[in-house]
């Protein structure tokens, strides 16, 4: 019988974790994947968060490299550029001996995670309610923009949220069309792409 597969995250926010972990439950049904584990870790963010990914990677190094295991690792690139992001987060790993693996995958949202929230305006409709997505403005690197923006379109719904829109990411990527909300943000289609690669491996060495 082949071992369950475990996926752990590591994460910056509640924000990321309501919206990311919903996406990685539906593609893991459309790769066929049956049922996994999970085991989430929350940095506190900022700055911060590169140095506990460090420790996090010293620490479980050896547990997270069992056949059936993946690890889910976000971060806002917080207008960064893609690719430079991606190299800070990947060297804990690559110093670990661990940097090629693609049993990692990175969701990387540029900006910020809140982007992800809104790019999909008929999923947003859809959970919020009619003509409730904000217009998508090219581009905003504010620290807090698009938090704001999310805050703002819960507003004029007449939605007082507590978390900041947090508790509705879920609820609004079971219903995002993956394929749409990957044209509209590159960050998210890399995202969904080397998840699916990953399930596919890692369903491959778990039989």
């Amino acid at each position: 019988m082949a071992d369950r597969i475990t996926i752990t995250y590591f994460m910056e926010d509640v924000a990321q974790e309501a919206f990311i972990r919903s996406i990685v439950q539906r593609i893991a049904e459309e790769e066929g994947i049956g049922g996994f584990s999970s085991d989430v870790r929350c940095a506190r963010g900022g700055y911060r968060a590169i140095g506990e990914f460090r420790s996090f990677v010293e620490e479980y190094a050896r547990l997270l490299w069992a056949p059936n295991r993946m690890l889910v690792v976000a971060r806002d690139s917080n207008c960064m550029k893609y690719n430079q992001r991606l190299k800070e987060m990947k060297a804990p790993l690559t110093d670990s001996g661990l940097g090629s693996d693609d049993r990692v995958v990175f969701a990387l949202p540029d900006p910020h995670i809140e982007r992800w929230y809104v790019a999909d305006q008929r999923a947003f409709n859809e959970v919020i309610g009619p003509n409730t997505a904000p217009p998508m403005p090219r581009k905003k690197c504010g620290k807090n923009s698009w938090k704001s923006i999310l805050q703002k379109s819960l507003m004029d719904a007449g939605i007082k949220s507590r978390s900041g829109g947090s508790e509705y990411g879920g609820s609004i990527a079971a219903v995002v069309n993956t394929d749409d909300l990957g044209k509209a943000d590159s960050s998210f289609k890399k995202f969904a792409d080397s998840l699916r690669r990953a399930f596919k491996l890692v369903r491959s060495v778990s039989k």
